[in-house]
């Protein structure tokens, strides 16, 4: 028995057409379709995530969210290619003030290598700042960067130890 659909506009489809519709839908895209989406590394989905919770964050409080990227040189190490595209990504949200990057490394090659793509003409000048004990790390930043000592004990706490 053939089922019956109402069409949109009222008319009705025979059940016919939706097994037409699903046979062309699997030639071209294939039986696991919808499994291949989420088939993408998680840290451009993590990514994603971040930049529809940033637009959210930014339209309720018009402050501009900060994502932080640290021990960047591990991600280096095993994808390169995800560095990149991270950078690039921030360079295109960074021109349009949708959010702020922050990349931590512990490695000179990777800075080297940042610094070596076309998209670094966009980034700030990057502070350099060994181990460092709390108090150190607040008095350099507050001192030598002319950042308020607020938000230079924020930048540690989210940073975490080694500034």
């Amino acid at each position: 028995m053939m089922t019956r659909r109402k069409t949109p506009e009222g008319g009705l489809l025979d059940g016919w057409f939706f097994k037409i519709l699903g046979w062309v839908n699997f030639q071209l895209f294939g039986r696991d379709n919808l499994v291949k989406l989420n088939e993408r590394p998680k840290w451009k989905r993590a990514l994603e995530a971040f930049k529809r919770a940033s637009a959210i964050y930014k339209a309720k409080y018009n402050k501009t969210p900060v994502i932080v990227y640290n021990n960047i040189n591990k991600l280096a190490n095993i994808n390169s290619k995800a560095l990149d595209t991270l950078q690039d990504d921030a360079k295109m949200y960074t021109d349009y003030q949708e959010y702020i990057a922050v990349f931590i490394t512990s490695e000179g090659s990777v800075l080297r290598k940042m610094r070596s793509r076309s998209v670094w003409s966009r980034a700030e000048r990057p502070i350099e700042i060994s181990d460092l004990s709390k108090e150190k790390s607040i008095k350099y930043l507050t001192e030598k960067h002319m950042i308020n000592e607020t938000k230079a004990e924020k930048l540690y706490d989210l940073v975490g130890v080694t500034l």
